[in-house]
């Protein structure tokens, strides 16, 4: 018997592509969190055109900043960097 797989890393480095092959190879149910997200963000109010629009603060490109906005918790981490970063503006 199969027990679950998690694929983690950094954006773009293929886990989704991965989790595909895996879940056709080994003939088991895949679960993307990118569709799930995608719906989520939709229904928020999620605009791909507001995001290229968003000024950079300090170190984060607006696009960043714009799509963190839609995270509804923030580990403190990521918020200490981005109130790092409005100060350096």
């Amino acid at each position: 018997m199969i027990s679950d797989i998690v694929l983690i890393g950094p954006m773009r480095t293929g886990k989704s592509t991965l989790g595909k092959l895996l879940a056709q190879s080994l003939n088991v149910p895949r679960v993307s969190l990118d569709d799930i997200c995608s719906n989520y963000f939709k229904e928020a109010g999620f605009d791909r055109e507001t995001g290229k629009q968003t000024p950079s603060k300090g170190r984060f490109p607006g696009w960043y900043l714009y799509y963190q906005s839609f995270f509804p918790v923030r580990c403190n981490g990521c918020s200490t960097s981005i109130q790092q970063a409005d100060n350096e503006a």
